[in-house]
């Protein structure tokens, strides 16, 4: 058998593959409107940035992959989209810290940080007042973005119409 330095090229990026990436131009424009103004901070995803992410503050997050490559100012892309609804955006942070190190956490989770934590994975999130409204806005940006990370949609888009891309 010969050496194909295509195929082992292929073989070491098979991990990195999310499968189906949805771009969808119609869900974006469609979901303007309904995501209310957000003003996001970012911060790198690693524990000794805990202390820069609010204990008293709620609302949205979600986590981005940032090759930082060339100095190119608009490169990410988004992972992930979660909700701080019952608890402070720096307790969720520091259990997602834990949730990568637990073998019985989620497999996309840890799949997340284990691939991209270490330089590339940053944490964004916008604060909200009105708390009734996260839960909405959430599900909002996941019908928007429909992130390859995360495994739990609003009904709206269900498994069955995922699968169907």
């Amino acid at each position: 058998m010969s050496y194909d330095p295509i195929e082992e090229t292929r073989s070491k990026l098979k991990k990195y593959e999310l499968g189906k990436v949805i771009l969808s131009i119609d869900r974006w424009s469609k979901y303007k409107d309904k995501v209310h103004h957000l003003s996001w901070k970012i911060v790198k995803f690693n524990s000794s940035e805990a202390i820069n992410i609010p204990d008293d503050e709620q609302g949205v997050y979600s986590f981005v992959v940032k090759p930082d490559i060339a100095n190119h100012p608009e490169c990410a892309f988004l992972l992930y989209v979660g909700m701080t609804e019952k608890q402070n955006f720096r307790k969720r942070f520091m259990q997602y810290i834990y949730e990568s190190k637990n073998e019985m956490g989620r497999i996309n989770i840890r799949r997340m940080i284990n691939l991209w934590g270490n330089n590339n994975l940053w944490f964004c999130y916008a604060k909200m007042d009105d708390i009734g409204l996260i839960k909405k806005t959430e599900d909002d940006l996941k019908e928007a973005y429909i992130p390859p990370m995360n495994d739990e949609f609003p009904a709206q888009l269900t498994n069955r119409a995922l699968n169907a891309w």
